[in-house]
């Protein structure tokens, strides 16, 4: 998660081991800017999605990757996605 969330420059710390995603999510949310909020709720569906299809990777195709290149995907995806119209994104990408 810092690996995606901070390499787009929002502010992300893990202050206790036992918060849910989910309020995470809601806490790193509320540290952005009203601007960057959608484009950091869009990063944040796009990360989950890859790590979804990383794990299927996983169980199915015994198939795993590094954390690299996961991470590359995740950049690679995130591009693909502004240039279809995310918008918010690619603002938050810009910054």
């Amino acid at each position: 998660w810092w690996e995606a969330v901070s390499g787009m420059g929002c502010n992300c710390s893990f202050s206790s081991v036992n918060t849910s995603l989910q309020n995470w999510r809601v806490k790193l949310r509320r540290q952005q800017s009203r601007e960057r909020r959608k484009g950091l709720d869009t990063l944040f569906m796009l990360t989950i999605w890859s790590i979804w299809e990383e794990r299927n990777a996983r169980l199915f195709n015994q198939s795993p990757s590094t954390l690299q290149e996961l991470m590359q995907r995740i950049g690679s995806d995130t591009d693909l996605w502004v240039v279809a119209g995310a918008r918010r994104l690619g603002c938050l990408k810009q910054e």
